[in-house]
């Protein structure tokens, strides 16, 4: 697979951790999924755990099914780019996503469906692909290492680089 990068055991292994989890499957316009939300917590429960890394409970934020919304996803990123700010080498933030995905299709441009998404006019209230790219882009130019996980339909359209 292209850019995939298996962190060997001793890799990585100083620097803060951060990170931002969202699990959606029961939306409030979308159709139900089953697994999303609790995907999402065993994600948490992973990078909490000795093997994940023990990620400090502090440094992350954790929104399932009608947490995720446009609002609070909006400001969960704002908090992990002050964060980036204060970036030293080995410092990684971490976007965790499970649920709907789509396509907004005037512009070919992939979204991340939030809890508040309406399934009608699919531009409002949906995380774009292209706006994660500029969260992304200003945690890297702040020396941040981002990875960026994604469980959802067309979760690899308009990709990020």
């Amino acid at each position: 697979m292209k850019d995939v990068k298996i962190i060997g055991e001793n890799e990585n292994k100083s620097g803060r951790k951060y990170a931002l989890i969202i699990g959606i499957s029961d939306y409030e316009y979308f159709g139900k999924l089953t697994y999303a939300h609790s995907d999402a917590i065993s994600f948490y429960d992973f990078l909490t755990s000795k093997a994940g890394g023990q990620i400090d409970k502090n440094n992350i934020r954790r929104l399932i099914n009608e947490d995720a919304t446009s609002e609070n996803v909006g400001a969960a990123l704002e908090w992990l780019s002050q964060i980036s700010k204060l970036a030293k080498p080995g410092d990684e933030i971490i976007v965790y996503f499970s649920g709907h995905g789509g396509i907004i299709n005037s512009i070919k441009n992939g979204y991340l469906a939030l809890y508040n998404s309406p399934t009608q006019n699919n531009s409002l209230n949906v995380l774009k692909m292209s706006d994660l790219q500029l969260y992304f882009n200003i945690f890297k130019s702040n020396g941040v290492h981002t990875t960026l996980i994604a469980d959802a339909c067309h979760s690899g359209v308009g990709r990020m680089n």
